[in-house]
């Protein structure tokens, strides 16, 4: 079964990423989901059609379920759960 939503980022954690217990440093993790951001936006809404179309990172929630170790794959799929606008 597939997860929801569309694959955003796709990468490897590698030594460099990790803390001095072996697990993905939350920075990268940030990374991860920053660039995930800008693939996302890159399907919904094409810049040359849009150009007015912008948008601000108000909230990020994570939830650490387990750690991450050197060599894991990671993928993160990505879900619009609401658009709106404010001027």
């Amino acid at each position: 079964m597939t997860a929801p939503g569309i694959e955003t980022y796709v990468g490897v954690v590698h030594p460099w990423m990790c803390d001095a217990m072996g697990h993905l440093n939350v920075r990268h993790y940030v990374a991860m989901f920053d660039d995930a951001s800008f693939q996302l936006l890159g399907r919904i809404a094409d810049p040359r059609l849009t150009p007015t179309l912008g948008w601000a990172d108000v909230r990020m929630e994570i939830d650490y379920v387990h750690e991450t170790e050197v060599g894991t794959l990671v993928t993160v799929r990505s879900v619009v759960k609401r658009l709106g606008s404010r001027l």
